[in-house]
């Protein structure tokens, strides 16, 4: 197989064809098309390095809320534990003047039954000793002489002051 001129001619012809359909698909399609594809790698770069510092930041942001919601959980429960503390003093102190008032109350009442017992029991021996005086005057005089009667009569009154008095 020999080429004969005009077939190596077409053949190199050919080849040049080819060499600058190459060189134009290279600087019409792969150039444009490889500065297309860094160019979005650059995008998707960027937008990665973005994601990554929000990630970042919500991690600190999360971290930041987890420490101030764990200080509002603990003050919560202090805040509670002082309020129930607070709530069984009140309560102690409520029972306290409770029985104290109670107590008060059932002294002073007994205080002044005693008291009206004691001036019923007077106006119940003044109003006896007075019916007893009338009654035994009366006696007297429709029994006795004037001077037996003021004798006695004068014995009796004695005696009734006497009781009266004590």
């Amino acid at each position: 197989m020999s080429m004969t001129g005009s077939q190596v001619f077409d053949w190199l012809v050919s080849l040049a064809n080819f060499g600058i359909m190459f060189v134009l698909f290279r600087l019409v399609v792969i150039i444009p098309m490889q500065e297309a594809v860094k160019l979005r790698e650059q995008r998707v770069a960027l937008r990665l390095k973005e994601i990554d510092q929000i990630a970042k930041d919500a991690e600190t942001t999360k971290a930041d809320f987890q420490e101030k919601f764990g200080k509002v959980d603990e003050m919560i429960a202090e805040v509670k534990a002082t309020s129930e503390r607070s709530l069984a003093q009140a309560k102690q102190n409520l029972e306290e003047r409770a029985v104290a008032e109670e107590r008060y109350i059932r002294e002073k009442a007994e205080a002044e039954a005693k008291s009206l017992k004691r001036e019923a029991e007077a106006k119940v021996r003044s109003k006896l000793a007075g019916g007893a005086v009338a009654r035994a005057e009366s006696l007297l005089r429709d029994a006795l002489d004037s001077n037996a009667q003021n004798k006695i009569l004068s014995a009796a009154i004695k005696e009734i002051g006497e009781l009266h008095a004590s």
